[in-house]
């Protein structure tokens, strides 16, 4: 364009990657653990107490737990924990995560 400097690029408003940074999620007391059961398949009406067993025998592991419940209702298998620190509960996710 005329009167503009050659040099000057025009602002088309993305932003280049390397300008962004991803904050690090911040380690709490509360996990959440998905894919553990899917709830359609299940035939014992009590499946969710075999899910916490379970759960409370891997968590167990890293610290002192708090509360576990099984929602049994929700089709994406979940399980919340709450334990005594935050650097238990991120031990708990690294454990898990991926398994």
């Amino acid at each position: 364009m005329p009167g503009q400097p050659q040099n000057v690029k025009k602002d088309t408003g993305v932003i280049a990657a390397k300008t962004l940074t991803v904050p690090k999620i911040q380690a709490t007391e509360c996990v959440v653990i998905r894919n553990m059961f899917n709830p359609a398949t299940e035939e014992d009406p009590e499946f969710d107490l075999d899910i916490k067993e379970d759960v409370e025998e891997e968590v167990r592991k890293y610290g002192e737990i708090k509360h576990i419940h099984v929602d049994k209702e929700n089709p994406k298998g979940i399980v919340y924990v709450r334990v005594d620190s935050a650097s238990t509960g991120e031990k708990i996710v690294k454990s898990l995560n991926g398994r």
